[in-house]
């Protein structure tokens, strides 16, 4: 029963990442992009 039931849950753990990670690479894109504007003028001044 544990075993069916972590395959279920690796199951939906691969989809639910499956789904994210595109989604998750552009958030995380534009989050470093706009950590780096936030970032540049400090380190000009």
């Amino acid at each position: 029963v544990l075993k069916f039931k972590t395959t279920k849950y690796q199951c939906l753990i691969n989809g639910v990442k499956a789904l994210i990670s595109p989604i998750g690479k552009l958030a995380l894109f534009r989050f470093k992009f706009e950590i780096k504007k936030i970032i540049s003028p400090i380190s000009k001044a």
